[in-house]
């Protein structure tokens, strides 16, 4: 009997010690500073973070962070300044990336620009390097996909409108993502400040064959692009297109027009435009300086050719009485 108590007790005991062998293992070193790191962070107890960080510091531990802080970027900004001190750690693409996320995501667009700019510029990294890095940190659960729109404004910001363009065709065809009208936006943008209308036109048909909705900003490219190219009654046809769509002009919008009517001499459609601004936008847009300098450089012009042609001291001096009408 004595022999059978003490053999169930053994047994309850072995048995115990498998049970409770399961849950006291050794903690894993990348745990334990995970949880130091975010205690102190927390806290914002600099002093013993950078204690932490200067040994054992990975890139996984860093990705562990930004991760668990993204909905506070302050803290997630602070702690990868210390990281950056590190001189003995160098932090991955993919952890750049994962920075880059949060700060896209807290609406920090500036900083992030920095930091995408810096990848390529002063890092080495291709574009699409940089878009992989993003879209391998990519989660549509937690992060936000203007990231991508970011990489594009980066790749316009100095001048490199194939890699803007390439970036867009490969998150099409490669990953199945269409980039925002914002991003097509900035890259058909800056094809115009480069004064490259024919590629502006093969790309503006491009994405609307994709079926994009255009907006004011969309329209006002391409009446800005109209004008440059002095097709003004195509642009005032736009115009119209756009009214009978429903989106109403800004003041952007009849400034372009407005300037043009008067480059080509038309100041008559110039005042048109100008005296129906407030009855065309429901009563939303007024007249900026920049309406007015139109205007005026449109009748300065008219009145120097006045005067080449009739050499009249009186005509010169009528032309600029003629400004009075724009306030009437």
């Amino acid at each position: 009997m004595f022999l059978k108590l003490f053999s169930t007790k053994r047994s309850n005991l072995s048995a115990r010690s498998v049970h409770f062998g399961k849950h006291f293992h050794h903690p894993n070193p990348e745990d334990i500073a995970f949880s130091s790191i975010c205690v102190n962070l927390r806290q914002r107890k600099w002093k013993f973070l950078d204690q932490i960080l200067s040994s054992n510091l990975t890139n996984s531990l860093v990705n562990r962070v930004v991760s668990e802080f993204r909905t506070s970027p302050d803290l997630v900004l602070g702690f990868y300044k210390r990281v950056r001190e590190q001189k003995s750690f160098s932090p991955s693409l993919e952890c750049v990336c994962m920075l880059i996320h949060v700060m896209i995501g807290s609406k920090m667009y500036e900083d992030a620009l920095i930091s995408i700019n810096n990848l390529m510029q002063t890092l080495g990294y291709s574009h699409l390097e940089v878009l992989e890095g993003l879209w391998d940190s990519y989660d549509s659960e937690i992060w936000c996909p203007n990231v991508f729109d970011s990489l594009i404004r980066a790749c316009t910001s100095f001048g490199d409108l194939n890699s803007a363009y390439e970036v867009i065709i490969n998150l099409r065809t490669e990953k199945g993502f269409h980039v925002s009208i914002h991003a097509w936006n900035n890259f058909l943008n800056h094809l115009i400040k480069s004064n490259e209308l024919n590629s502006f036109w093969k790309k503006y048909a491009e994405m609307i064959s994709y079926g994009y909705t255009e907006n004011i900003y969309t329209y006002n490219l391409v009446i800005y692009a109209l004008c440059k190219e002095i097709r003004l009654h195509e642009a005032i046809s736009v115009f119209y297109r756009m009214l009978k769509g429903g989106i109403y002009p800004n003041v952007v919008t009849f400034n372009m027009i407005i300037n043009g009517a008067c480059k080509v001499s038309n100041i008559e459609l110039g005042l048109k435009l100008f005296r129906k601004m407030g009855v065309m936008s429901m009563g939303y847009i007024n007249p900026n300086s920049i309406t007015f300098n139109c205007l005026i450089n449109g009748y300065c012009k008219l009145g120097l050719k006045m005067k080449l042609k009739l050499s009249s001291s009186k005509e010169e001096t009528d032309t600029f009485p003629l400004v009075k009408c724009l306030y009437t």
